[in-house]
């Protein structure tokens, strides 16, 4: 027996303002494309428990979901059942034949392949609905953000097979891992001493975070800032350390009075001056130049939309010019303390 729909269903965190369309209100339904290739997305806005009872309502900032949700359905046809790779194409009886409720490590298999597909129109949704109606929190989302779903398989004679699948994105740490007391005192030494965290570590987190999320613009834009404003810092305690008064250093990054030098230009000319190596003709530097600074120039003055290798390859070179030069950085400081 064939297979005629299927459904996704999940909940987000973000109520959607349209009439609940899951069972009527069919003028609420929504039909993203995606290469020519529709689905239907329906809906039904959700209260949120709290002490003092349910409360439901649009908050603007309500990231979180923790006034009101939304349950989604979003449905394929034939159309779209169609574009299955053919070695996941099964029949009703198989898809009766599966575990009620399964584990995903991994979105793969055929149900990876729909509540992939399911996330990625509604973000199209998402995407049409935050511009138009000017919701700026409102954020494309993840299936690992998401966690559980519902697939129903409708068979051509209205036969309908339901099941559950939670899909974690990584390996379940139990509630009973906790940070040991060395780690609990190490956090208490940096917050008693109100130590400011290093920019270029929360830039380095910034830019993962922003890969994960698949912004890939921003993580380039961030992987960019995170090697200029490590080298900026790291090479200014070299010239510290040289005897330099400050306006001297200051100097150092400008071209003019008020005419600061660019990160490439500072890669160029002020690190092989203070560090007495020529970065310009290492692998780093070149893979930097590439695939971060001249990146983050189509990202930000041409409006390219990188792609995820794009992104991760923006962060892996800045990563490995810092590393590089961290190494002679700390060569050249210990050359002034002898």
């Amino acid at each position: 027996m064939q297979i005629g729909a299927e459904w996704i269903c999940f909940d987000i965190p973000f109520l959607i303002q349209a009439d609940d369309s899951i069972e009527g209100n069919e003028h609420a339904r929504f039909q993203p494309c995606q290469n020519d290739i529709p689905a239907e997305i329906r809906i039904k806005k959700k209260a949120t428990e709290h002490p003092s009872g349910k409360m439901a309502g649009l908050v603007e900032g309500d990231r979180l979901g923790n006034v009101s949700q939304t349950r989604i359905q979003v449905g394929f046809d034939h159309q779209f059942l169609s574009t299955i790779p053919d070695e996941q194409n099964v029949d009703f009886e198989a898809v009766k034949d599966d575990d009620y409720m399964q584990k995903m490590p991994e979105l793969e298999g055929r149900d990876g392949y729909l509540i992939e597909s399911a996330v990625s129109y509604l973000n199209r949704f998402l995407e049409v609905y935050r511009t138009e109606l000017d919701r700026y929190w409102i954020r494309d989302l993840l299936p690992e953000e998401i966690v559980y779903f519902t697939l129903f398989s409708v068979a051509e004679n209205g036969e309908e097979n339901r099941r559950i699948r939670w899909y974690s994105g990584g390996t379940l740490i139990p509630i009973s891992a906790t940070l040991g007391r060395e780690d609990c005192e190490n956090l208490n030494e940096i917050l008693e001493a109100e130590e400011q965290i290093p920019v270029h570590i929360e830039l380095d987190l910034a830019t993962r975070d922003k890969i994960d999320l698949r912004e890939y613009d921003l993580a380039v834009i961030n992987a960019a800032t995170l090697f200029e404003a490590w080298v900026k810092k790291a090479i200014k305690t070299v010239l510290f350390a040289e005897g330099l008064t400050e306006t001297d250093v200051e100097n150092q990054f400008k071209r003019g009075e008020d005419d600061y030098r660019s990160i490439t230009d500072i890669a160029k000319k002020v690190v092989p001056r203070a560090l007495h190596i020529k970065f310009e003709d290492t692998d780093e530097y070149r893979a930097w130049k590439k695939d971060t600074r001249e990146l983050r120039n189509d990202v930000v003055h041409e409006g390219h939309r990188p792609s995820k290798t794009e992104a991760e390859r923006a962060y892996t070179a800045s990563k490995n010019a810092v590393e590089y030069l961290e190494e002679k950085v700390d060569e050249r400081l210990a050359e002034l303390e002898g």
